[in-house]
């Protein structure tokens, strides 16, 4: 099954198997959706394929000034996710919003691609973590990264 980006109504859903093929090119086809007079207020991951063990189980999208982390970052897709999130950090209208919401694992592997984000943002940029998950937070703090957290 190959995954299909549509928009319904106020919302985008991302459906199938999002692997590292296809990835870039979903991204890619989102991005005109996102950046119309009226863009998706929503991004709906509920009819992800999960069978396939290929699927890469970290998608990153740029919403409304919101870049949504979801899934689980791991030694294999950290790399990818990193280069993944780059563009919209280096749009003309970046984030300014983390979403940690749907991020299924927390570990230092994750904490590590939000620290090298971060330090790719231009000195006017910022970028809040919101939805910071309680193990998430317990990592950042051992890590004397806790200035990164949510007052």
């Amino acid at each position: 099954m190959t995954a299909k980006l549509t928009r319904q109504d106020q919302r985008l859903l991302l459906s199938g198997a999002v692997t590292f093929g296809n990835a870039q090119a979903l991204y890619q086809q989102g991005l005109p959706l996102l950046n119309s007079t009226q863009p998706p207020t929503a991004l709906d991951l509920s009819q992800l394929s999960q069978s396939n063990t290929i699927t890469v189980t970290v998608f990153v999208q740029w919403l409304r000034q919101r870049l949504l982390l979801s899934g689980a970052v791991t030694f294999g897709n950290a790399k990818a996710l990193y280069q993944q999130g780059l563009p919209p950090l280096d749009s003309a209208q970046p984030p300014t919003l983390l979403d940690l919401s749907q991020l299924s694992q927390s570990n230092t592997i994750a904490v590590a691609v939000i620290v090298q984000w971060l330090r790719q943002l231009k000195p006017t940029q910022s970028l809040q973590l919101v939805n910071v998950p309680e193990k998430l937070q317990a990592i950042m703090r051992a890590s004397n990264l806790e200035r990164l957290l949510p007052s």
